[in-house]
């Protein structure tokens, strides 16, 4: 999952400060780090993944009095976790002593690996029937290949067949089979929809393969 990054911000509008040179700072930023590090390996969760930046204030005693995300992962799924790590009323570690500050205002950009649902037998099912359709693409592309390959492809597809998010999950080794890849399954793809017992969005990973065109 990584490491948390963090770092400090301007004020908001209740007074928080910025304290990126006050004794003991720094030190309290790394401790922070560890402990949502922490809270977001402890959660159990399905989720498409993604990065949300959240930013909040934490008074002397270490207690979270304004919290809200900044930047949004464009996954709803993944924003309401992430409102979850850092809420008002949170105990954090109290501000060190030695740094004469009443609140600090923190920006913090938390990232979640991507979840995908249990292998149901109603996933299963739509999971052979996005390949069936993915193959028939493959199969309906325009020009011949001087190479094939192999390659796996991660995507968010909605309740109603949107696919809004796309990108390589394994490579091929070779460029241009990659982005035929995304051309196979691009951000926009109407797909069949989701059955109803699979939620509202899901990250789905499938494998793409590529053979080598006939010489004409």
């Amino acid at each position: 999952m990584g490491l948390l990054l963090l770092w400090l911000v301007g004020p908001p509008p209740a007074q928080a400060y910025e304290a990126t040179e006050v004794s003991g700072v720094q030190a309290y930023r790394q401790q922070l780090a560890r402990t949502l590090l922490q809270k977001v390996r402890n959660l159990r969760h399905r989720t498409p993944g993604g990065t949300v930046l959240v930013r909040f204030v934490v008074g002397r005693d270490g207690v979270v009095t304004q919290s809200g995300i900044e930047t949004s992962s464009g996954a709803e799924a993944t924003d309401r976790l992430a409102a979850r790590i850092v809420p008002v009323g949170t105990k954090l570690p109290p501000l060190p002593a030695e740094a004469p500050i009443p609140s600090l205002a923190v920006t913090v950009p938390l990232h979640f690996v991507g979840r995908e649902a249990p292998m149901t037998e109603s996933l299963n099912a739509y999971r052979l029937e996005l390949l069936r359709l993915f193959a028939y693409r493959v199969r309906g592309l325009p020009h011949r290949m001087l190479t094939g390959g192999r390659l796996a492809i991660r995507f968010t597809v909605e309740r109603e067949g949107l696919v809004t998010h796309s990108a390589i999950a394994r490579s091929s080794g070779n460029q241009s089979i990659d982005e035929l890849g995304l051309r196979i399954v691009p951000v926009g793809l109407k797909v069949p929809p989701m059955p109803p017992d699979l939620g509202p969005r899901m990250q789905i990973t499938l494998p793409l393969r590529f053979g080598l065109a006939p010489n004409i």
